[in-house]
């Protein structure tokens, strides 16, 4: 599914309302992977967590759960509820584009064939015994799949009545198209919202035809990478505080979303952005329910939900772990994600426009019609330590 391309284009990406001109059927992928991403974003961002980073790819836990729902019997209601929720099983990625996905099954019960061959099949899922509660044989495949930058994705033995694990990573390295100059980068401070500025390392480009967003709700920019059509989109509230970040979170709904990418436009731009890094894990259980789909991790009883996938009723879905890391510096973005599902039995000339990004804000890396692979909110991201080269 994923694939890699280290030739640069040459040619100035198109805007986003130029790239949102894609066929229905693309249109609908896009627009079901950002509900699902947007609406996951919001529950995760809310109440509590106001103040902490979350980094989610939406990519990765869709495509983990669709495997998920490829075993639920046609026309339950688990398949009904997750087609709801997640959409078709996979959105095709750009040609050239630097996203690695890789898929593994791990097998620990009684797993009908047939539906392995499937997922191998339409997932190119790698389908391995697991021979105990043992997580670190899938640890130590997550970690290699993403280059050491998830070094565990289960911290904790799995409980006995596991029969499946399915895996899902996403890894992203790209090149700016257009790199910082490190000679430009200056201490600087990020003032978050609590506590004494942070020092950083702030870094600068300034771009006469940089793509520029201007809403009621945020400013920011489109930064295009090297390669396979993806951008990174960094949005700035209007106003400054919790409050207004918290706003612009539960704003961004599709439309928003898309409505802000048929208004990018040209635009002379400073912009001041530090290097960071946002990590971010959790069990999504309670947020998967919310957004519609309850039934996965009931269960359906007597008859089962997951009869295409087992001969036992009583599986269900019963934790889905998710872990992700974004770090920006003046080369690129290295972005990873992974996803566990466990199955268990029961973007003269006029003045600059300045953006300067020394509060929190929003990053994320989509695709140029405006898929979201990657959604960051950085409040208190860690800031030293970040080089300017990406290894």
């Amino acid at each position: 599914m994923g694939s890699t391309d280290s030739r640069a284009s040459t040619e100035a990406p198109p805007t986003a309302s130029q790239a949102m001109a894609t066929s229905p059927a693309a249109t609908t992928l896009r627009e079901k992977l950002n509900t699902f991403g947007l609406g996951l974003f919001q529950r995760l961002c809310a109440g509590g967590n106001a103040s902490a980073d979350v980094v989610i790819s939406p990519l990765s836990l869709s495509v983990c759960l669709s495997m998920v729902a490829a075993g639920a019997i046609e026309g339950s209601l688990t398949e009904k509820e997750m087609s709801a929720v997640l959409g078709a099983a996979a959105l095709a990625l750009p040609p050239g584009c630097p996203l690695e996905v890789a898929n593994s099954a791990w097998l620990r019960g009684e797993i009908k064939a047939d539906y392995v061959r499937s997922i191998e099949a339409n997932f190119g899922a790698d389908a391995r015994t697991l021979p105990g509660v043992d997580p670190a044989p899938i640890n130590a495949w997550v970690r290699e799949r993403t280059k050491g930058r998830i070094s565990s994705l289960f911290p904790a033995p799995l409980d006995p009545l596991t029969v499946m694990v399915l895996v899902n990573t996403v890894f992203f390295k790209g090149d700016w198209q257009e790199p910082f100059d490190p000679q430009k980068t200056r201490p600087a401070s990020f003032r978050p919202f609590t506590g004494a500025p942070i020092p950083c390392e702030m870094m600068h480009q300034k771009d006469t035809h940089m793509l520029y967003i201007d809403s009621p709700f945020a400013k920011g920019v489109q930064l295009p990478y090297s390669s396979g059509g993806l951008l990174a989109t960094i949005l700035l509230p209007v106003k400054e505080g919790p409050e207004a970040l918290e706003h612009l979170i539960a704003t961004l709904s599709p439309q928003i979303w898309d409505a802000m990418l048929g208004k990018v436009k040209r635009q002379h731009v400073e912009l001041h952005l530090p290097r960071f890094k946002v990590e971010f894990g959790a069990g999504l259980e309670e947020q998967l329910k919310a957004l519609g789909m309850p039934t996965a991790f009931e269960g359906e009883l007597p008859s089962g939900a997951f009869r295409r996938m087992t001969d036992d009723p009583l599986v269900h879905l019963s934790t889905v772990i998710h872990r992700a890391t974004v770090e920006v510096n003046e080369a690129g973005t290295v972005a990873s994600a992974a996803t566990g599902a466990v199955m268990k039995t029961r973007c003269i000339p006029p003045p600059a426009v300045p953006i300067v990004v020394d509060r929190p804000f929003l990053f994320m890396i989509t695709a140029s019609d405006g898929a979201l692979f990657f959604l960051a909110k950085a409040v208190s991201p860690t800031l030293s330590g970040i080089g300017a080269t990406i290894s």
